[in-house]
């Protein structure tokens, strides 16, 4: 059995907005309240989302956090980072006047500056390991797209993405999640066909999801278990 974990504080702020809406801000929920509410209109919104969220927060609990950065967060200076695939890279991390980073066998030699949070960090590492793995996944883009649908693919970026496991702009530039690297290749390999098969249909008709089954029967499959996953907050 799965414990549910408490709802986390809440705060409101109220806007002009049509709509009233909330989201997770770190620790808190955030409830963005429409505008010209009556009392026990804006009540009754705030114990709806409310509700909504804490349904939200009871899914999260059931998915994989892709975290890999956890332990560096926590203190230690230096880490593996073994992804997917099997390839590992090294993180050493020492105190300087200036956050930067050296490139050299396998792995980063990192002097962070005392004056960097540790959000601005985190995103900083994400960054950092997909610089060193962007060739790779473009040639496995490239190479996936050449035995496939063979479409006009003009850039491929790893990218830092808090919601979005990747894109496709009509100009054929695909973006990836780079938490990507750390998910099953049968996973990885449906999100990159997902999105080639934008470049031809940019949306998600009955045609798209056609042309992403005539290259990938069981795409269903690695569409199920991608919901198993959660995305870090950078």
């Amino acid at each position: 059995m799965i414990q549910r974990m408490p709802l986390p504080p809440h705060r409101i702020e109220r806007t002009r907005n049509r709509t009233s809406r909330a989201m997770f801000d770190g620790d808190e929920i955030l409830i963005r309240l429409a505008g010209r509410l009556s009392a026990s209109e804006e009540e009754r919104h705030i114990q709806t989302l409310l509700r909504r969220m804490a349904k939200a927060q009871a899914k999260l609990v059931q998915q994989t956090l892709i975290d890999p950065f956890r332990s560096i967060l926590n203190g230690d200076s230096q880490a593996t980072i073994v992804m997917a695939d099997g390839t590992g890279r090294s993180f050493m991390i020492k105190p300087g006047t200036k956050t930067k980073a050296k490139f050299q066998a396998g792995g980063w030699n990192i002097e962070r500056a005392s004056a960097m949070d540790d959000r601005s960090f985190h995103r900083f590492l994400w960054r950092l390991l997909a610089k060193s793995e962007h060739s790779r996944i473009e040639e496995l883009v490239l190479a996936i797209n050449r035995e496939t649908l063979n479409l006009p693919v003009r850039k491929v970026r790893l990218e830092i993405m808090s919601v979005r496991w990747g894109s496709c702009s009509r100009k054929g530039n695909i973006n990836l999640n780079t938490a990507l690297l750390f998910l099953p290749e049968s996973i990885l390999r449906y999100v990159i066909i997902h999105e080639i098969a934008h470049i031809r249909h940019p949306n998600h008709s009955r045609a798209f999801w056609e042309t992403v089954e005539s290259v990938m029967p069981d795409f269903a499959i690695s569409l199920q278990q991608i919901k198993e996953y959660r995305l870090p907050r950078h």
